[in-house]
């Protein structure tokens, strides 16, 4: 390896850390600064649901782009979604809207390259990058079933991993599905019962 690619390993390495401090920094700034009780989150929803009506779909969508790419957790995400637009739509526009957030995040992960996380955090994750990709679909669904980790960071790790992107996008599609359309219906259902 010549001097060059070094420099250039050791570049994308630094923007991986960099990204994944950040990344971890706003999950943690959401989790200290998101409504803690009932009337901070009934105050936010309401002033949430007049500006909802009027967004076009496009809109709705890439706001839970964004919010998925800036490590807002997928739960809350979720809730607000469904509380927003009810369980079908919300649903339709979590899983679009999370996948692209997904594919943008894999691709910086992509970008980033597998030789900088390897570099960053040892052979050990070079085993585990092979073996994600032997399972590919069902190894990204596994994940997406079991909360291990912000939703963006993982994302990131998948791309910079041996996992393909047909697999990546096709397991999260598949991973996000039954919790999304679960937590959906029954965040409505008890909106409906407390509230009425």
């Amino acid at each position: 390896m010549t001097a060059g690619e070094v420099s250039a390993l050791r570049r994308r390495a630094l923007i991986l850390v960099l990204l994944l401090i950040g990344l971890g920094g706003l999950a943690v700034f959401w989790k200290i600064h998101a409504p803690s009780d009932v009337a901070g989150f009934t105050a936010l929803l309401s002033e949430l649901r007049l500006s909802a009506g009027e967004l076009p779909v496009w809109a709705a969508v890439g706001c839970i782009l964004l919010a998925s790419v800036a490590a807002v957790p997928l739960g809350a995400i979720i809730v607000v979604s469904a509380l927003l637009f009810g369980p079908w739509l919300a649903t339709a526009y979590i899983l679009t809207g999370a996948t692209l957030g997904g594919a943008i995040s894999y691709a910086i992960g992509d970008y980033l390259g597998h030789r900088g996380l390897e570099r960053f955090a040892g052979e050990r994750i070079n085993r585990v990058s092979r073996r994600l990709a032997e399972r590919g679909v069902l190894s990204v669904v596994i994940i997406r079933l079991l909360p291990i980790a912000p939703f963006a960071i993982v994302n990131m790790i998948a791309g910079a991993s041996h996992l393909r992107g047909r697999d990546f996008i096709l397991g999260t599609l598949l991973g996000m599905l039954p919790g999304t359309l679960v937590i959906s219906f029954l965040i409505t259902r008890m909106h409906y019962w407390l509230l009425g």
